[in-house]
């Protein structure tokens, strides 16, 4: 029978490089009063001998150093794999050093891991270095290394080793997050791959492609330039390679056929060929207020009119995004939209109302639940009244299943949410003054905690609490209001305008949810028992 053990690398600072050297020693996990900030741990295999490095009770700071391999009980491990979530909201970590025998990141190893400047609050950055040229190195999984903030490994080049042969999605229509994400280029003006690498290649500006160089999967974020025209031989652009990109204008493309995402940071105008007909649906999101894509003439599939991005359908119009350049406060929607796509207002700092008047064959259940994700307004809905069910102005799909917009106008102050409703988009609810109180129904059943969104939830600036309904089977909530998951082992919400001077989270609460607490102005004294072991970000 396998059986896995929880192994400790104790830690001691090295005091030339400060680096921290190893010595292995066994600990029970849990157990109160360790130091398990000095600690790396370890889940063992003893059938294949191999360690996987895994999350630690507390986080990892500083430089840490994964040797090649670790005894247990006179037995050698290899240290082969960098699990999931090891080094997860990691803010401190400055360095991981791969031993030579690390051969995978798993997903969301380093999600999250170093920070970024905070000049408001005198925080400097925290990038990290990752030795990624390690030769033992062969996959870094979708969403192994996002929203990390890497450092260039060679200068200001970023070397990938020869025998790496994964990074993100094994295939080009997948369009999960990739490997090189977000903040996770700092600095870097030029990849390399190693010589001898057969999975991918390079061009003479550092931008890194398949072997084929019929995928583009990364354009250096550092790398400053007027123009950069895609390659004839590239059909597919992956999602977010070209994030943070300080490129003005990217043309060609030609033969482009699959646009994954994301596609940011100073790009003014970005060639979309006639041949395209797949993006992703955060393709473009990030674009400066004045971005407009330039859709070739002869594609059949997107048009741009108006200031807005179009998809043609054969059951109609999808509206993909009304850019931020259009300044108008009200939008009257074409009468051929059937559909409203993902962040199609995202980030929206103008419109006010939407009007439906022309809209015939418009469902509210095809109205993604992003569309006005981070718009600066309660956007008011007009003439909807076939497409939406307005229940004390809450606005709900045509079967009261999912919920669509709970704006900054509803008056409601003690929300019963509708017995049928099962899903509660994360930019759903805007900011509310009003709602004291917030009572979840039995059959609600989204997939993520409800206020992941956080910039919405908390913006609940009065509510005081929040109920369950007995039978639910995702979340609860204890005497004060406060919402968990069902197990109370995750501290999900406190509510803003909860007046409590002193609070004790529930006996096994090992985790606070992001943003928690959030801007709580009442509470003084926070009790956090003896369990918990994550407070993610915000709190």
């Amino acid at each position: 029978m396998r059986k896995h053990f929880l192994l400790t690398l104790a830690l001691v600072l090295g005091s030339l490089t400060g680096a921290w050297a190893a010595k292995v020693k066994y600990a029970e996990p849990l157990k109160n009063g360790m130091e398990y900030n000095k600690t790396v741990y370890y889940e063992l295999d003893t059938d294949t001998k191999e360690a996987t490095v895994i999350k630690g009770d507390w986080q990892y700071t500083g430089t840490v150093i994964i040797p090649d391999e670790v005894t247990y009980n006179g037995d050698t491990y290899a240290v082969t794999t960098i699990g999931k979530h090891a080094f997860y909201c990691c803010s401190d970590l400055e360095q991981v050093v791969f031993g030579a025998n690390v051969k995978t990141i798993k997903g969301s190893a380093f999600y999250r891991s170093g920070r970024a400047e905070d000049k408001d609050n005198n925080i400097p950055a925290c990038e990290i270095k990752l030795n990624l040229d390690s030769d033992g190195l062969e996959v870094i999984e979708s969403s192994g290394i996002q929203e990390t903030r890497i450092l260039p490994n060679h200068g200001d080049t970023l070397v990938l080793g020869k025998n790496i042969r994964q990074l993100g999605p094994e295939s080009d229509t997948d369009y999960s997050n990739n490997w090189y994400t977000w903040g996770a280029r700092s600095g870097v003006k030029f990849i390399k791959v190693a010589e001898g690498n057969t999975h991918f290649c390079n061009d003479e500006n550092g931008v890194l492609y398949n072997s084929g160089k019929t995928t583009l999967i990364a354009y250096p974020s550092a790398r400053v330039a007027a123009t950069y025209e895609i390659p004839a031989s590239v059909t597919t652009v992956r999602q977010y390679a070209f994030y943070s990109a300080k490129v003005t204008k990217v043309t060609g493309g030609n033969n482009v056929v699959r646009i994954g995402g994301v596609v940011s940071g100073d790009i003014t105008s970005f060639h979309v060929g006639s041949k395209v007909t797949t993006m992703g649906t955060t393709a473009f999101m990030y674009c400066g207020k004045t971005f407009i894509p330039d859709v070739d003439n002869e594609n059949t599939t997107f048009k741009v009119i108006d200031k807005s991005l179009y998809k043609n359908t054969a059951q109609g119009t999808i509206l993909c995004r009304y850019y931020r350049d259009a300044r108008a406060e009200t939008f009257v929607l074409p009468a051929d939209v059937v559909e409203i796509g993902s962040y199609a207002f995202y980030n929206h700092q103008h419109i006010k109302k939407l009007d439906f008047q022309l809209c015939t064959n418009l469902k509210a259940s095809k109205i993604s639940g992003y569309a006005f994700h981070s718009t600066k307004y309660s956007v008011e809905f007009l003439n909807g009244e076939n497409v939406f069910v307005n229940i004390g102005g809450v606005l709900y799909n045509e079967d009261t299943t999912q919920m669509i917009i709970y704006g900054d106008k509803v008056t409601i102050t003690d929300y019963v949410m509708p017995k049928q409703t099962k899903s509660v988009p994360v930019s759903a609810i805007k900011a509310n003054d009003n709602v004291k109180t917030f009572a979840i129904n039995k059959a609600l059943n989204n997939t993520t905690d409800l206020p992941t969104s956080t910039e919405y939830w908390d913006n609940m600036t009065n509510l005081e609490r929040y109920s369950v309904e007995a039978g639910n089977a995702i979340y609860s909530a204890d005497t004060a209001g406060v919402l968990y998951n069902k197990g109370k082992t995750k501290l999900i919400s406190y509510p803003r305008g909860n007046t409590r001077a002193y609070y004790k989270v529930a006996d096994g609460t090992k985790e606070l949810n992001v943003r928690a607490f959030y801007r709580n102005q009442y509470l003084k004294v926070l009790d956090l028992g003896k369990n918990i072991v994550s407070v993610m970000n915000g709190n």
